[in-house]
């Protein structure tokens, strides 16, 4: 009985990273967010569908599926 329950534990913590990954992408995106909804910056789409975000410090981000990456 004791390896089934760790077999269902390892299966559970499998699901968890993933979840936890698309929640603290969907955190970053919402805080980045409220920067645009401040006025402190604007959203930018590119020509190949890709995002950037331009702060009012000069700052450019590029966010992608993999994450968020400092331009300039």
């Amino acid at each position: 009985m004791a390896t089934m329950d760790r077999a269902s534990e390892r299966t559970v913590h499998r699901e968890k990273p993933r979840l936890r990954l698309e929640i603290a992408r969907l955190a970053v995106v919402a805080a980045l967010g409220e920067l645009v909804d401040a006025g402190l910056g604007t959203w930018s789409e590119r020509d190949d569908g890709l995002v950037e975000l331009h702060l009012m410090t000069g700052e450019r981000w590029l966010l992608t599926g993999e994450g968020v990456t400092r331009l300039a």
